[in-house]
C-alpha cells in the first residue's frame, strides 16, 4: 500500500469519526430535550411523541456506534488458516436444502466446482468465516428473485485478496432496498467483514441483464500485515 492511499484511508476514517461523534453528541441533545418535555403535564398523544423522539434517538445512537466500529475496525490478536474454497463449498453445502426450499437453487456446476480450485488461504477462524459466508447468503436472500438459479464463484483478486461471489437475477428494486431488516442485515455483514479488512460488493452481472453479482473479498494470509 502506497503512502498516499494509506493516508487517504485515515483521513477517511478520521472525517467519519468526527462526524460519527458530532452526531451523537447532536442526538444526546435531543434526548435531553425530549427528557425534559416528559416532565410536563402532557397529553397521551403528546407523550406518545416524546416516547418516539426518544426511541428513534436511541436507535440512531446505536446506528452511529456500528458506523464508528466501521472506521475502526480490529482484527482479533487470534486467528486460523482457512481454505476459502473449502469453507465456501462446507457452508452452502449445509445451507442448500433450506435455501431450495425458499426457491433459491444453486447451480451444481459452480457449487461442485469449488473442491476443484487451488486453495486460497484467508488468515481468520473458521467460526467468522462460517458466519460472514452465512450473513452474504442471508443477504442474497433479500436481493435475488425466488426461483433463481444462483452461480457460485471463488477466485484471486490478483495476489492480494481472495474473493467470493453470487450471481442470480435480482428482484425489482431489491438492490437499493431500504427495508430496516435488509439493511441491518447487512450492516451486520460489513461490520464482521470490517473486523478482517474485508469489504462487501454488489454490481450489475455486465454478461446477463436482470441479474446481479454480490460478493466479499478478504485479503490472503499474505497480505494481513
Amino acid at each position: 500500500m502506497s503512502f498516499e492511499s494509506a493516508s487517504q484511508g485515515e483521513n477517511r476514517e478520521a472525517l467519519t469519526r468526527i462526524l460519527s461523534t458530532e452526531s451523537r453528541n447532536a442526538l444526546a441533545r435531543v434526548e435531553l430535550a425530549a427528557s425534559e418535555l416528559s416532565r410536563f403535564e402532557v397529553s397521551p398523544s403528546q407523550l406518545e411523541r416524546i416516547d418516539a423522539i426518544r426511541s428513534a434517538v436511541e436507535e440512531m445512537d446505536g446506528l452511529l456506534g456500528k458506523i464508528d466500529l466501521l472506521a475502526n475496525p480490529r482484527r482479533p490478536r487470534s486467528s486460523g488458516r482457512v481454505d476459502l474454497c473449502e469453507a465456501a463449498a462446507s457452508v452452502l453445502g449445509r445451507l442448500a436444502p433450506a435455501l431450495e426450499a425458499r426457491g433459491l437453487v444453486f447451480e451444481a456446476a459452480s457449487l461442485g466446482s469449488l473442491s476443484q480450485k487451488a486453495p486460497l488461504t484467508i488468515s481468520l477462524t473458521r467460526a467468522s468465516l462460517d458466519e460472514i459466508l452465512c450473513g452474504l447468503v442471508s443477504v442474497a436472500g433479500g436481493i435475488f428473485l425466488v426461483e433463481s438459479r444462483v452461480e457460485v464463484d471463488v477466485a484471486a483478486v490478483g495476489t492480494t485478496a481472495g474473493r467470493f461471489s453470487l450471481k442470480g437475477a435480482k428482484q425489482e428494486g431489491s438492490v437499493s432496498d431500504s427495508s430496516a431488516e435488509h439493511y441491518e442485515t447487512r450492516l451486520e455483514l460489513e461490520l464482521k467483514l470490517a473486523e478482517w479488512r474485508g469489504s462487501f460488493f454488489v454490481t450489475p452481472d455486465p454478461t446477463r441483464p436482470g441479474r446481479v453479482e454480490i460478493g466479499i473479498t478478504l485479503p490472503l494470509e499474505t497480505n494481513l500485515e
